[in-house]
């Protein structure tokens, strides 16, 4: 029952640390409000299909077709780290996407305890999950109109997330105790910083989720790698791994959507 009730809410969870409001529900860079796998939200994002052909092989070829952009933002979908960047007993659980921020210039949005000046004008995401339940990773490009402005909002970020070591997400009977603490990973990007952050609610019990975020060009590729506080701390190594793939993938591809 414990493992339903975590499948369920964990992309609810991931919305607190994500990229662009939705109408809805707000993605990584601009939620604070829910959260194990990226950014505190207490909504579930609802999970689009829109890039499902983009990487399908033609029946007459001897190999994958070239996939070829059609959409807004499929670019950067293209680019997102797939199921060869994850361990071989983890599978896909939120499919790739792309939105576009629904919100008036200057909009503030919740990070932690701290609410910061929205910038963002689009974020591509993907996430993944052990077959066994946990642990879950939600990773996510949030785009920006400018290298310097990406940089602007990591700086946000960094101040929020060294400025808010205990807080509240949601209110109520589902509300959620959250701790978040600086953490050190490898150096990656042009700018980059790590966070634990600690979540307990009696639905989902205790979780830890490690947050990196990783400056490159005018993105801020985010990680949000999320397992049982029982079970330890999430493997650092996976995490680095994701966002070495994501700055690579990510190379020369500013501005381009």
């Amino acid at each position: 029952m414990k493992l339903k009730l975590i499948w369920i809410m964990t992309p609810a969870l991931i919305l607190l640390f994500a990229g662009c409001r939705q109408t809805a529900t707000p993605s990584l860079e601009e939620a604070t409000t829910a959260s194990p796998a990226a950014t505190l939200e207490t909504t579930p994002a609802p999970v689009a299909t829109t890039t499902s052909t983009l990487t399908e092989e033609s029946p007459n070829a001897s190999g994958p077709v070239e996939a070829v952009p059609t959409r807004l933002g499929a670019n950067y979908v293209l680019q997102l780290p797939r199921e060869n960047s994850v361990p071989d007993n983890w599978a896909m659980d939120r499919q790739p996407d792309f939105r576009v921020p629904d919100r008036q210039p200057g909009e503030n949005y919740r990070f932690a305890c701290l609410d910061l000046p929205a910038r963002s004008t689009g974020t591509a995401s993907v996430g993944y999950r052990s077959l066994e339940g946990m642990p879950s990773v939600f990773i996510e490009y949030v785009i920006y109109e400018s290298a310097e402005s990406a940089r602007a909002a990591l700086e946000d970020m960094r101040r929020a997330a060294e400025s808010c070591p205990e807080f509240q997400i949601g209110a109520g009977d589902s509300a959620t105790a959250a701790s978040l603490a600086m953490i050190e990973f490898q150096p990656v990007g042009e700018a980059s910083f790590g966070a634990s952050l600690e979540t307990s609610n009696t639905a989902s019990g205790e979780l830890t989720t490690h947050l990196l975020k990783v400056l490159q060009d005018n993105i801020i590729i985010g990680i949000n790698h999320a397992t049982f506080t029982a079970d330890g701390p999430p493997a650092s190594e996976l995490t680095e791994t994701l966002a070495e793939v994501a700055v690579r993938n990510l190379s020369g591809l500013a501005n381009d959507y």
